[in-house]
């Protein structure tokens, strides 16, 4: 296929690498036994060859979980010359063998019939017995393997930071097929995925450079920085509280996001929040009284009105960290021990100066002594009391009546924070430099996780506005919550716990028993990856050939809904918030072109065939009207960087994000941040030249901050960095329609808008936003080969097992029948020994040798509709990233820009775009016409068909 390729290939590379190794997961397999197992089933199915070929009357139903075979079929079927006894049935229908002397009738023959169906099921049965006992002693080796994983202090911490509640049940001494279904699915997680929104699974980065593809690395123990911030909940609770502290609220300053209009009746006070004067001035501006001033703002706040300057914005890093700058730099005490006095205006005028009182805690469970934010705190060794009916508000600790810090029968505190006889024995946080492993306590079985006697037992934190008694001012809550942050990484498992409970009674984010994560960490690896001149040629020009057909399909996606949307909205102009009420059920119209001619090819291919080029199959794609941005993640499938052989080696197309993934949040490790983020941006203009993208500013997905383009902004759900940014409000966008084609515009901009922020998936967004490349759909395909373009690969093997497949898995009784069962579907539908299983809720790594991951999988399937399996590529033997004899699993997230496409004009033509109904020609773009974001039906040469 000759075709100009556009795309720009950004030179910095953000690598994703698994936290464990392989050889983790591979621990819970039962070798063995599996091995067996598929001999009892290969043995099963002679055993069915010959029930197929029995004589007449010596048949019956088939083995419970057993392949359909239909039997009495063979010779002498048709006979009429007696019946079998119940009993021989019986054995033959279990598979077992017959009793010495046993007559089966039917027709001549039927005696030798006999000895060859008792050789089988003899076999059979003795198979059996010894996959009985090979069970076993896997189950030895494999329990064995889980106790050195549980008492693995680096183990535990990735657990606790990933799932605090099943960490709280092992360290309860929780052994049920729960946990361990719960262990085995966070097991296959940590060591088949490449996530990096926890610390086991670390930011490391790569460049695009000439010379040959190579990598240095330290190992995966050793991290060359690990941050802790908070979850988003607890952030949202932490601004719950600056809107209740009467210390902050009359010094913010708000303004309006959403809706920048003219103020509607009812929302005066909205349209007084200008962004420069604090809420102290405009309640004093307008009369209405502090308290009233204060409650409006809390109430536009929450309805998505109003944002103010100690509210983050959403394309920030660490928000918390943010906020904590933010009151420092108001000068807000965050340590001090003396309580702010504030000043509330009541409305009859009285500005008396109030002092609030906080309660002093005693040591907690994380082994921490009190924060120098509390008042009259007992210093570490020295005793106080509290009445065991008064509870802190800020820890949940109940008093005990007895001396705190060191009462006789109790733990003592001495100096340095170290708790004799508490949990974990934590020395205060710092128990073990930044990446090494061990810390605290060294084996899971000698760390008491139940406080002793004496010890205050924390309690789960009060809501956010719920608690009685005296408050904790915010500066004082920050403080605490960041001290405990700047910590967290060095502490042992036990504490992290501990710190968790704490920060979440810190921010009143809801109670500790829900399984959430309260902190989460980030981790910057040694890992440098250098892209040579061979890697980076394919990635230059043969993963955008592929990127060409996800494109064209994306743009075809685009204009579908975009003509569904016109006709729904019918002629007229219509404002983006009634366009949104009339359009709300209308659903994507997904472009089918590209997956109607795979399932073509594919069922035209031979039978049995494993790999289909789809090189030179496909018609030429035609570019997309509008720039395409998105993010390609890639595997390289060999042993080692510097043996990559280009059109060869397999590159593995993982995922596709429509966005452009090089954020600060990515790049927050990066010895060269600023300069990435500026090339990043000097691209991206190049690419929109021409077109005026509106970046939708939503809440962050995950605590994970979307990137933020160059152009104007829409705040919804949440607010921009940038103060020289143009926002635009939802009351400032109007939909154009003539009934086949819908287009964006704002008041104030001649040229159309295309929306760009993939987090909102509904028809309007798609039918007004960039192209939004996805891999293609083709769950209606039973069976699939490998897809690929020269050496890319776009989709690896797949097999669709229908929910009825798994039947066999509900009725196993052990692990032995699991791995039978599981020995029977591979055999049917020729299923590899591991693979991964999806369905429309999630995707699991499954090894068919490990009874744990099978209960996983056929909880999966129980949800009904199927599940679609799909090889492991690369494997274990194709990863690249070696520490010893271990092997990990790493992908490169490349960011691909391609400028909108068109045909070529004269280079001395030029033109404006204009929101006239009649296309016309855009701004000149590198020597050609950028093509109009949203062409006539009939414009382009296939997209509008």
């Amino acid at each position: 296929m000759d075709i100009e390729h556009d795309w720009t290939l950004l030179p910095a590379v953000v690598v994703r690498s698994a936290g464990f190794p392989w050889e983790l997961v591979l621990s819970l397999a039962y070798l063995r036994a599996a091995e067996a197992a598929a001999v009892v089933v290969q043995l099963e199915r002679k055993a069915l060859d010959l029930l197929a070929d029995a004589p007449a009357h010596a048949t019956g139903p088939r083995p419970a979980g057993a392949p359909d075979r239909r039997a009495g079929t063979g010779p002498g079927a048709g006979a009429e010359t007696g019946r079998t006894s119940r009993g021989l049935r019986g054995r033959l229908r279990d598979l077992r063998p017959l009793p010495s002397g046993a007559v089966v009738s039917g027709a001549a023959g039927a005696g030798n019939w006999v000895l060859a169906w008792n050789e089988v099921t003899g076999m059979l049965e003795r198979a059996k017995l010894t996959l009985t006992a090979l069970v076993g002693g896997d189950a030895a080796l494999t329990r064995a393997a889980v106790s050195r994983l549980t008492a693995d202090e680096r183990f535990l911490d990735a657990l606790v930071c990933s799932a605090p509640a099943l960490y709280r049940d092992l360290r309860h001494g929780a052994k049920g097929g729960r946990t361990r279904r719960e262990l085995a699915a966070h097991l296959q997680r940590l060591a088949t995925s490449c996530e990096t929104d926890g610390c086991y699974g670390p930011l490391n980065y790569g460049a695009v450079r000439p010379g040959p593809s190579g990598h240095t690395w330290k190992g995966h123990r050793v991290y060359r920085q690990r941050v802790a911030y908070p979850a988003g909940r607890v952030n949202e609770a932490l601004q719950q509280r600056v809107l209740a502290d009467p210390a902050l609220v009359p010094g913010l300053v708000p303004r309006r996001r959403t809706l920048v209009g003219e103020v509607r009746e009812g929302a005066a006070f909205s349209g007084h929040c200008d962004g420069a004067r604090t809420l102290a001035e405009i309640a004093a501006a307008t009369g209405t009284g502090m308290e009233r001033a204060a409650a409006a703002l809390t109430v536009a706040v929450r309805r998505g009105l109003l944002t103010h300057d100690l509210c983050p914005p959403a394309g920030v890093a660490d928000p918390f960290a943010w906020l904590r700058d933010r009151l420092t730099t108001r000068g807000i005490p965050l340590a001090d021990g003396d309580g702010p006095t504030h000043e509330l205006p009541a409305d009859d005028g009285d500005t008396a100066p109030r002092r609030e009182r906080v309660q002093p805690p005693g040591p907690c469970e994380c082994g921490l002594t009190p924060h120098p934010a509390h008042p009259d705190s007992f210093p570490p060794g020295r005793a106080g009391r509290r009445p065991s009916t008064v509870r802190d508000d800020l820890t949940g600790h109940g008093g005990a009546g007895e001396a705190e810090g060191g009462s006789e029968g109790g733990p003592a505190a001495a100096p340095g924070g170290r708790i004799r006889g508490g949990v974990g024995r934590a020395e205060g946080l710092g128990g073990r430099p930044v990446g090494e492993a061990g810390g605290g306590a060294s084996g899971a079985s000698r760390r008491g996780f139940v406080a002793p006697a004496g010890v205050p037992v924390q309690r789960g934190p009060r809501g956010a506005g719920q608690a009685s008694g005296p408050e904790l001012p915010v500066g004082r809550r920050v403080g605490e919550i960041s001290e405990l942050l700047a910590q967290y990484p060095a502490a042992s498992p036990d504490v992290k716990l501990a710190v968790q409970r704490r920060i979440e009674a810190l921010a009143g984010a809801g109670g500790h028993r829900d399984g959430r994560v309260t902190v989460h960490e980030a981790a910057a690896g040694t890992l440098r990856v250098g892209v040579g001149d061979a890697l980076a040629a394919d990635l230059r020009e043969r993963v955008p050939r592929v990127l060409d057909l996800l494109a064209e399909e994306a743009e075809l996606t685009r204009l579908r809904t975009n003509r569904l949307l016109a006709g729904r909205l019918g002629p007229g102009t219509y404002a983006l918030s009634d366009a949104l009420r009339m359009t709300g059920d209308l659903e994507i119209d997904h472009g089918d072109r590209l997956p109607a001619r795979i399932a073509e090819l594919v069922r035209a291919a031979r039978p049995g065939t494993a790999e289909l080029n789809l090189a030179g199959l496909l018609d030429e794609p035609a570019p997309p009207a509008a720039p395409v941005l998105c993010s390609a993640d890639v595997m390289v499938a060999a042993p080692s960087l510097e043996a990559y052989e280009p059109g060869v080696t397999p590159l593995v197309l993982t995922a596709l994000h429509d966005g452009v993934l090089l954020t600060p949040w990515a790049l927050q490790f990066h010895d060269d941040e600023a300069a990435c983020l500026a090339e990043r941006d000097a691209q991206v203009r190049r690419a929109l030249s021409g077109f005026t993208v509106l970046n939708v500013v939503s809440r962050p997905e995950r605590g994970v901050p979307r990137p933020e383009l160059p152009g104007p902004v829409l705040e919804l759900g949440g607010a921009t960095a940038g103060e020289d940014r143009r926002r635009l409000g939802l009351d400032e966008l109007y939909v154009h329609s003539d009934g086949h084609r819908a287009v964006l515009h704002a008041k104030g901009f001649e040229e159309p808008l295309l929306f760009h922020d993939g987090e909102h998936d509904t028809a309007l967004h798609t039918a007004l936003a960039l192209p939004r490349l996805r891999l293609p759909r083709l769950g209606d395909l039973p069976r699939m080969p490998r897809l690929t373009w020269d050496n890319v690969v776009l989709a690896g093997r797949r097999w669709h097992v229908s929910g009825a497949a798994f039947e066999g898995f509900g009725q196993a009784g052990g692990d032995g029948d699991l791995l039978v069962a599981m020995a029977r579907l591979r055999e049917a539908y020729e299923l590899p020994v591991v693979f991964f299983a999806a369905t429309a809720r999630e995707r699991v790594y499954v090894d068919t040798r490990s009874p744990a991951l099978l209960e996983g999988l056929a909880r999966l399937a129980a949800g009904g509709g199927g599940v679609t399996v799909s090889e492991v590529l690369p494997g274990p033997e194709g990863c690249w990233l070696r520490d010893g004899e271990h092997r990990f699993a790493a992908e490169l997230r490349c960011v691909y820009l391609r400028p909108a496409g068109g045909e070529r004009r004269p280079s001395g033509t030029s033109a404006r775009r204009a929101p006239a109904p009649a296309p016309k020609p855009v701004k000149r773009l590198f020597g050609r016409m950028a093509a109009h974001p949203y062409p006539w039906p009939g414009e382009t040469t296939r997209q509008s068909r």
